[in-house]
């Protein structure tokens, strides 16, 4: 069973207050609630659905070609009718003048719409203990007790790990940490390439949904 992470003690929950940092993880909670897929599917879907996707793209923002092509997990089960009520949704959001609450809503919205509230919780948690490792390494404080939290979720956990061993902004020690929490997952080392984690990552995500 999945081991909640704890609330943030209050030095981290300081450290963890709205900066570049913190919007990188809440931008990242919606990116990877879909999980990868192949685009075919997305583009041939009613236009609710499309315009759903185009909402969490501009949230977002950047290149949204891997955020279109996760939609394909979905195919087939997403009736327009539900995503025209997640546009309905995301409609009453926007004009929240915090752009993190905002952002950290449409990630829930989106998250119910896939039935991956699990997925959506996983991910929240793995991205919040990720940013805590940073945190501790910038401050001197060892990362265990946050290397752990991402460990107790098993393989799993390799989607959202994987994504900020890609992110330019993972400083070079943090990259390490996250290499080394890569191979434990795994049981072998596959390399510092992060492309090389790829297939495997996919694999466990795939069969992880498939459950």
């Amino acid at each position: 069973m999945d081991k909640p992470a704890p609330e943030p003690k209050a030095e981290l929950a300081a450290d963890l207050r709205p900066t570049a940092r913190n919007k990188r993880f809440t931008v990242s909670v919606v990116a990877l609630i879909p999980i990868i897929g192949a685009a075919a599917w997305f583009f041939s879907r009613p236009d609710p659905c499309r315009r759903m996707a185009d909402t969490v793209c501009s949230l977002q923002g950047g290149n949204c070609s891997e955020l279109y092509a996760a939609f394909e997990t979905a195919r087939g089960r997403i009736p327009a009718d539900k995503c025209r009520d997640a546009n309905h949704r995301l409609d009453e959001i926007q004009g929240m003048p915090d752009p993190l609450l905002k952002v950290t809503m449409a990630s829930s919205i989106v998250s119910e719409v896939f039935g991956m509230e699990d997925t959506r919780k996983m991910l929240h948690d793995v991205l919040m203990s990720l940013s805590a490792i940073e945190i501790d390494l910038e401050k001197n404080r060892p990362p265990d007790e946050h290397v752990n939290q991402v460990l107790a979720f098993g393989p799993k956990a390799c989607l959202p790990v994987l994504s900020r061993l890609r992110d330019a902004e993972t400083g070079s020690a943090a990259k390490r940490v996250i290499h080394a929490i890569l191979v434990k997952l795994n049981g072998t080392d596959l390399g510092e390439d992060p492309d090389s984690w790829k297939g495997w990552c996919s694999q466990v995500t795939a069969a992880e949904h498939r459950r």
